[in-house]
């Protein structure tokens, strides 16, 4: 017994943990420069995207070819796959979101 809690002690203490990211967008308090938290949210979703703070991946080259590959696009981007981005009341306006894709998980 006191062998497989200290194999169960162990494994938990060298687990890695897997943490995603909460951001918000609110269009009557935000701000274009906010970090995107609860109490510095962005203004506007298109924003975020036109600005680049999503990181996704895009094909190569277009239109799409047997071995074509998807390439990372905005690498470093605070909003990755698996965060999820908040949307507070308010009139959000047309939203145009063209070639875009998710981040592959590694």
């Amino acid at each position: 017994m006191l062998r497989t809690l200290s194999l169960f002690a162990i494994l938990f203490l060298c687990a890695t943990r897997v943490h995603a990211a909460d951001y918000y967008v609110d269009p009557e308090r935000g701000d274009p420069a906010n970090d995107g938290s609860g109490e510095k949210p962005w203004r506007s979703l298109q924003e975020v995207f036109d600005t680049g703070l999503v990181e996704s991946q895009a094909w190569d080259s277009l239109p799409h070819k047997h071995g074509s590959r998807l390439v990372r696009r905005n690498s470093g981007a605070p909003v990755k796959a698996g965060d999820t981005i908040w949307l507070r009341s308010g009139d959000y306006g047309d939203l145009i979101i063209q070639t875009w894709s998710r981040t592959a998980t590694t």
